[in-house]
């Protein structure tokens, strides 16, 4: 009775703060780069400077994607001698104020990573009992965004990594062990333990470059302490989302719990100090295979209440954007860029932040390289920098789409609506089968419109072309792995 009372009065204090924080920041879906896929932690300032140079060069600023954010492997192993956060001193000579102003001088913000627990999931300090001297180092670099992940935290238990364990579908799990392990163990040293397989993280202790030796452990006796014990995982990201609001500075908070808490009560709780979270259920890192990006749509489409908490402030996160991922180092994307232009699509239709993580540098829109007459570097750029695609994503109403029908053999085509200002709206209309559809119509109705509305106009977006309304819908032929994103006015 007492633990059910208990839940009751957490849930009434969720569902009490589920306004979004009012600070003007994040009022459409965060647009930038992440370094995480791009470069795992082999990354110094050269190659952060060159690759905000090339967010200039190629128009993806001008777009839109205006963060620059490292994320894990940035840190310095140890702190300095009174405690405080502090960049790699081998990679980042310079330090972390003098990047802030490099990427400020362009146009560009600055994003940084750390976890609520004692280390980052590679092993960096991590922020659990520094939050608020934390918080203020970073206002005084210049840092303009936070990504708070849930590694080396005293609450992770066995029953939290289970699904992912066990998860058929993605067979490749050493990263989740290596989690799993640190929650177990929390003097465990994970040095030399990397990931194998296709969808491996590409970088850890062993391949970061310049990284000295003799990294301590944490001590298991200072992690648990008396408030890690009675600390929950809901408190620690507000914690630090209320120190990093304490500064003064306008930085986006971003935030991975590992226990999304699959109900209208947590997310509510989340939007409260936060301006973007990861809330899958379970949550699990995306990777560039179709079969990721389509559990994020199955686990986005299960919890339809999710999207009513979105909006100008607070946003879902579907992780980040694989477009184009590895394709500009090894030339074989791992995906079509039919497959890509779907994610994108969705993105936008879900107004999920757009955060992608390829490695573009050295191309400029004049001069960008080819292979075997395949111009591939330009093709992720244009799908990455399409207005009209963009236009959805950022749109001001702020309204996220939901899946609203289904249709086709055996159910294989997804049609998605999402509310646009001016009374527009934008519809999604995804083949996920194994076979192009031909001539397929899909009616006003399934495409969330009622009472016999009919659009005016209805431009195809990729095609950058109108198509002629028939009576009743749309006929359509969509390939294997297509989106037909549409605009419609009324």
């Amino acid at each position: 009775m007492k633990n059910f009372v208990l839940t009751v009065l957490f849930s009434f204090s969720l569902l009490l703060e589920s306004h979004a924080r009012d600070d003007g920041l994040a009022l459409t879906p965060p647009m930038g780069w992440s370094s995480w896929y791009a470069f795992g932690a082999d990354f110094n300032e050269t190659k952060v400077i060159e690759m905000a140079d090339a967010i200039v060069n190629t128009g993806l600023r001008d777009a839109g994607y205006e963060f620059i954010n490292l994320d894990d492997g940035w840190m310095s192993p140890m702190r300095d001698r009174y405690g405080r956060l502090q960049g790699d001193p081998y990679r980042f000579p310079h330090g972390m104020k003098w990047l802030a102003d490099e990427i400020h001088s362009r146009g560009l913000k600055l994003g940084l990573y750390g976890c609520a627990g004692v280390r980052t999931c590679l092993g960096f300090p991590g922020q659990f009992e520094h939050e608020y001297d934390d918080a203020k180092t970073l206002a005084e670099w210049g840092v303009d965004f936070w990504k708070h992940d849930n590694c080396w935290q005293k609450w992770a238990t066995v029953e939290m990594y289970s699904t992912e364990l066990t998860n058929s579908s993605f067979p490749n799990n050493s990263a989740a062990v290596l989690r799993y392990l640190q929650s177990l163990s929390y003097g465990l040293n994970v040095r030399g333990l990397s990931t194998t397989g296709q969808d491996a993280n590409p970088i850890f202790w062993e391949n970061i470059s310049g990284l000295p030796s003799g990294i301590p452990d944490p001590n298991p006796n200072t992690f648990d302490s008396a408030r890690h014990k009675q600390i929950q995982q809901y408190e620690a990201y507000r914690l630090f989302g209320e120190a990093l609001q304490a500064t003064g500075r306008n930085i986006t908070y971003s935030i991975c719990p590992l226990i999304a808490g699959c109900n209208e009560s947590v997310w509510s709780y989340y939007r409260s100090y936060s301006h973007m979270s990861m809330n899958q259920c379970p949550q699990h890192d995306n990777t560039d295979t179709w079969e990721s990006f389509t559990w994020h749509l199955d686990d986005n489409n299960a919890f339809p209440a999710r999207a009513d908490i979105a909006g100008p402030g607070y946003w879902n996160d579907l992780d980040m954007l694989m477009v184009g991922f590895k394709a500009l180092k090894q030339w074989e994307p791992r995906q079509s860029s039919t497959a890509y232009k779907s994610q994108i699509s969705l993105f936008a239709i879900l107004a999920a932040p757009l955060l992608f993580s390829a490695d573009i540098r050295g191309t400029t829109p004049h001069n960008l390289p080819t292979v075997d007459g395949t111009n591939k570097s330009d093709a992720i750029v244009s799908v990455l920098r399409n207005e009209e695609v963009l236009a959805i994503n950022q749109d001001s109403l702020g309204k996220q789409g939901k899946l609203t029908g289904v249709v086709g053999t055996n159910n294989t085509v997804e049609v998605y609506m999402r509310l646009l200002d001016d009374d527009q709206k934008a519809v999604a209309i995804l083949n996920r089968g194994s076979s192009p559809v031909t001539k397929l119509f899909i009616t006003w109705r399934l495409m969330g419109l009622q009472n016999n509305t009919i659009p005016k106009k209805i431009r195809d977006v990729w095609a950058r072309d109108f198509i002629t309304p028939e009576d009743g819908g749309l006929s359509l032929d969509i390939d294997v792995q297509a989106t037909q994103l549409l605009r419609l006015s009324f």
